[in-house]
């Protein structure tokens, strides 16, 4: 076996995880193409805290224990990419969309942290975003890079809504809903963009 590099699909089947509670430990800077745990079995644990790079999809199932706290960068340059957490939150501090590639969200997403979103295409697909914690929970998107962002009819629950840079930035708001779900108060730049 070798670590994978950008380049690598990394896929957990039924030959990956041979008892329960067995785990794959992210403790140092990690590369893949995708990741998918679609075929995993017994109950398997991503755990470990380092920096997850990812120029694909990334595929959870609910089998599965998501213990890992690492920051998650997407890097793609491609269209098609989709994001499932299969009920999972994930426990990553920030999640970063720094690719030119497009992402769809395929369920529901939450994580105990932030997102920054500095370039490509994010597509909620109506599915709901909430960021929880304690802190730092923001939405932010303040580079003027190329950015399209489609919330469709999603209820995005922020600490913080900041979008303080617009430039190259197209946003479809469609009949989305964005509020305060944290613990801080919570403070809405929305950049003079037109939302529901």
């Amino acid at each position: 076996t070798c670590i994978p590099t950008v380049e690598d699909s990394v896929y957990f089947d039924d030959s990956s995880f041979t008892a329960a509670g067995q785990s794959v430990n992210i403790n140092t800077t990690a590369w893949c193409k995708l990741m998918d745990w679609t075929n995993a079995t017994n109950n398997p644990e991503l755990t470990g805290g380092a920096t997850l790079n990812i120029n694909g999809s990334l595929t959870l199932i609910p089998a599965m224990t998501y213990s890992f706290g690492g920051p998650i960068k997407f890097l793609s340059a491609d269209a098609g990419n989709t994001i499932t957490t299969a009920g999972n939150t994930l426990g990553s501090f920030q999640i970063d969309f720094n690719g030119a590639g497009e992402y769809t969200l395929q369920d529901n997403l939450e994580i105990s942290g932030g997102i920054n979103f500095n370039s490509g295409t994010l597509n909620t697909n109506n599915f709901d975003i909430t960021l929880s914690g304690f802190g730092g929970n923001n939405f932010e998107s303040n580079v003027p890079t190329t950015r399209v962002l489609n919330l469709g009819s999603s209820i995005i629950s922020v600490d913080n809504w900041i979008i303080s840079d617009t430039t190259s930035m197209t946003f479809d708001a469609g009949t989305s809903s964005i509020g305060n779900g944290g613990f801080f108060g919570g403070t809405f730049d929305g950049g003079s963009l037109t939302y529901y």
